[in-house]
């Protein structure tokens, strides 16, 4: 997934987060019992529906 940047003049800030950084954040939180897996398993379907530039699964 690629990410998106912030213009060059703001030093490039980071607009979007990595799904791979999230899917970890879920991981960890089921881990600390934070997080049922049930509810993070229902969150990565919708997070892999997610596409830059598009909005609700429409090209």
């Amino acid at each position: 997934m690629p990410l998106l940047h912030g213009p060059a003049d703001e030093r490039y800030p980071s607009l979007s987060e990595a799904l791979v950084n999230i899917r970890a954040t879920l991981r960890l939180r089921i881990q600390d019992r934070l997080l049922e897996a049930a509810a993070a398993g229902h969150l990565n379907p919708d997070l892999m529906d997610l596409r830059i530039g598009h909005s609700n699964g429409n090209p």
